[in-house]
């Protein structure tokens, strides 16, 4: 090894090139490649509903500088609006008022051109959902729709009926369309819950049944994601449906999951 002081001689010069020439080619190469490969150090930054009009803009984006963030996961909808939507019943936090924190996130992160995830909660919906679509609520055993555990005020819904499936696909295409981010990421995604009965027998008729329990959902969604492809009604499950709506707006986009929790991730 050579140390500092010493001469350096042919051989020591010859490889201590082509470990140069090989680590710039590598570094190139990540460069150009696929915008997820790309991050070493991802930064999470979870909103609450008060946080428009009080959180420090300023002092996250320094932190992401600090910090040598590449990329950021930053809250967009679903549960919570934190962008001036025009999608009815998505709801916007009572903070937001005419600002945009999630746009003025993005547009902060692209200044310090970092990859940009919105994250989105598909969960649990508002009262004034739960009054429009009872149909996109859950039930629990005993066939009663679900309130959330910790947010009594707040319901859950259910993983494969027509909000997920095309209602959250629409909040997904108006942030991708507005903010061109490079991916999505649908926090709770999986089934949080037992689903109505006219949901599984819509499903998967010989699994009719007053209940259809979480293990069994999960088998209807991995079915889903082989069988239905870009259907219109479960485009949020056919992965080649979203896929071909990424490719609209990001010429290599994609529409994954992450198999392990069965989170959704647009990208």
């Amino acid at each position: 090894m050579l140390s500092y002081g010493m001469a350096m001689n042919r051989r020591e010069f010859v490889c201590g090139a082509a470990l140069a020439g090989a680590v710039f080619e590598q570094t190139a190469g990540a460069a150009t490649g696929p915008w997820f490969d790309r991050p070493m150090r991802w930064a999470q930054l979870t909103l609450v509903e008060d946080d428009p009009g009080k959180y420090d803009l300023g002092f996250w984006l320094d932190y992401f500088k600090r910090t040598h963030s590449d990329a950021a996961c930053l809250s967009a909808g679903g549960c919570v609006a934190y962008y001036p939507t025009k999608i009815p019943l998505h709801y916007r936090s009572k903070w937001l008022g005419n600002t945009d924190a999630f746009g003025d996130l993005v547009a902060g992160c692209r200044k310090l051109n970092m990859v940009v995830v919105a994250r989105t909660d598909p969960h649990a919906v508002h009262q004034d959902v739960y009054d429009a679509h009872r149909d996109w609520i859950a039930v629990d055993e005993k066939g009663e729709k679900r309130r959330h555990p910790v947010m009594p005020e707040l319901w859950v819904t259910c993983a494969l009926g027509p909000y997920n499936r095309e209602y959250v696909t629409d909040v997904t295409k108006e942030i991708v369309s507005l903010y061109k981010v490079d991916g999505v990421f649908s926090n709770r995604w999986a089934v949080q819950a037992c689903a109505t009965a006219s949901t599984a027998r819509a499903t998967s008729k010989p699994r009719a049944g007053w209940i259809c329990r979480a293990q069994t959902i999960r088998k209807i969604l991995r079915d889903a994601r082989t069988s239905v492809g870009g259907s219109r009604d479960c485009s949020s499950y056919g992965r080649s449906g979203m896929t071909r709506f990424a490719r609209s707006i990001r010429t290599q986009g994609t529409f994954r999951t992450a198999a392990a929790e069965r989170r959704a991730i647009w990208i």
